[in-house]
């Protein structure tokens, strides 16, 4: 069994032991919280997790891996402090804020024979697993990749860390990653050519188009928008079929060629990406096979150019 903490009191933690629920040899069991009243206030959901009134407290007790899920600006200081008290760590997205502080990470993680996972949920999925075997299986060749994640939700993005690009605030890192990481991982190449489009608040981007071209010829158009609801869908488009998969962040469907194929997952879409960090662990794995440091590198490179 691996025994978990969570770094943070974030409301994405919900979801996150919604999943761990469903995952053999995954046992959420701690959280910590710069406010202990707010420790204290989230377990009274989950008697079974024992609050812990500051992070290092919680990475001193008895704990194998770290899920942190804390403000983006504060990923990188809260990766190395697990590593350096020997856990394995699961990030949520951005991983951190730039491509330095990734490299660093991921060497600390590998010198302590710790497994580091960037938790990009939607490339764990069946539904993105299953789009990339029907392509390799047919031999498909393709041809563009369209995906977009837009919903109006611009007042959390006028105040605080969520408005300021310096800390990770604004629709590219906070929503935009996921269409990013979605397109990186069907084209599986490195960015060549990228155009963008953005309409900005502060030093904050709030609606930002990029069209893409990776190294194999792949083209790519990736749209985020905390100002606008848009379609959150994503399209592939091969020689022989196009795949659409809605909401492929957390969706349980898509269609090939307008057939439509299901997967059951409760509602409960982290688990794939935890099963696979779970595996990772107890395989001894250096680096998971999915999220590894190439992969967040290859993410990164795309937001920094989408943002500088």
């Amino acid at each position: 069994m691996i025994k978990i903490g969570i770094c943070s009191t974030s409301n994405i933690n919900h979801r996150f032991i919604l999943g761990a629920s469903y995952v053999k040899d995954a046992d959420v069991c701690a959280i910590s919280s710069r406010n202990y009243d707010k420790a204290k206030a989230f377990c009274q959901k989950y008697p079974n997790i024992q609050p812990y009134q500051d992070y290092e407290q919680m990475l001193n007790g008895d704990i194998d891996a770290v899920y942190i899920s804390s403000p983006n600006f504060m990923h990188y200081e809260h990766v190395i402090m697990a590593l350096k008290h020997h856990k394995h760590v699961i990030c949520e997205k951005p991983m951190m804020l730039n491509k330095e502080e990734i490299i660093k990470a991921f060497e600390l993680a590998r010198n302590n024979g710790l497994v580091l996972m960037e938790a990009s949920k939607g490339n764990f999925l069946p539904t993105t697993l299953k789009a990339l075997e029907f392509i390799k299986t047919n031999d498909l060749k393709i041809n563009s990749i369209y995906a977009t994640y837009g919903k109006n939700n611009l007042e959390v993005f006028k105040t605080g860390w969520h408005s300021d690009i310096r800390l990770g605030g604004g629709a590219s890192y906070d929503i935009g990653v996921y269409p990013i990481s979605f397109i990186q991982m069907i084209a599986n190449d490195q960015i060549k050519k990228i155009d963008t489009d953005k309409q900005m608040l502060g030093n904050i981007d709030i609606h930002t188009r990029a069209d893409m071209v990776f190294n194999n010829g792949i083209k790519a158009k990736m749209i985020a928008s905390v100002s606008l609801d848009l379609d959150n869908i994503a399209i592939i488009e091969t020689d022989k079929a196009i795949i659409k998969i809605e909401n492929y962040w957390k969706s349980n469907r898509m269609t090939i060629n307008d057939k439509e194929c299901y997967f059951e997952h409760h509602n409960a879409e982290f688990q794939y990406e935890i099963a696979s960090f779970i595996e990772t662990i107890k395989n001894h794995d250096v680096e998971n096979n999915i999220m590894d440091e190439k992969r967040s590198l290859a993410i990164m490179d795309i937001l920094q150019m989408i943002i500088d």
